[in-house]
């Protein structure tokens, strides 16, 4: 029992420092990059989770990664839409975090569903599934984010904006 309370207060350690590291990676290569990496790192944490399935130690590893990688996610989306819209940061981190706790619990219900049609062992494929839509979405966002930087081309005869 006692190997039980040392896993999870380290997993807890790993989810803890998966905050200050998705914050530090946010400042020190910005947010949009760091955007694409944190879904795509968190995909290729879950896929390799029943690859190792039987080794114990190399399981509790990647459980480890998993979870400080599921922790970065939110300071990086979070400084993503600081620096995206600072104008309406406050309203985008708020349906943000709504939006967060939507997905636990639709997950949680998929998961669910998942483990009374399917078996323990199809979980983290039917979460990769799911992570795989994030990182689509991360693409999708990052994309976006860039093509409102460009400036806007002006066509030939229109005239010039006042701001211009």
């Amino acid at each position: 029992m006692a190997h039980i309370a040392i896993a999870f207060a380290v997993l807890g350690i790993a989810g803890v420092s998966g905050g200050y590291l998705g914050g530090w990676l946010a400042d020190r290569f910005s947010p949009r990059n760091v955007l694409l990496l944190t879904p795509t790192a968190y995909l290729l944490a879950l896929v390799t989770i029943p690859l190792v399935e039987g080794s114990s130690w190399v399981m509790f590893s990647v459980l480890m990664i998993w979870a400080c990688i599921s922790w970065m996610i939110s300071p990086v989306v979070q400084s993503f839409l600081i620096s995206a819209g600072p104008e309406t940061a406050d309203t985008g981190i708020s349906l943000n975090l709504s939006t967060m706790h939507i997905g636990v619990g639709l997950g949680t219900a998929v998961g669910g569903i998942a483990l009374a049609n399917l078996s323990v062992h199809a979980l983290p494929w039917v979460g990769a599934i799911i992570a795989a839509l994030a990182v689509v979405a991360s693409f999708c966002a990052f994309w976006s984010s860039r093509l409102a930087e460009r400036p806007r081309e002006r066509i030939p005869g229109q005239a010039k904006s006042p701001a211009a």
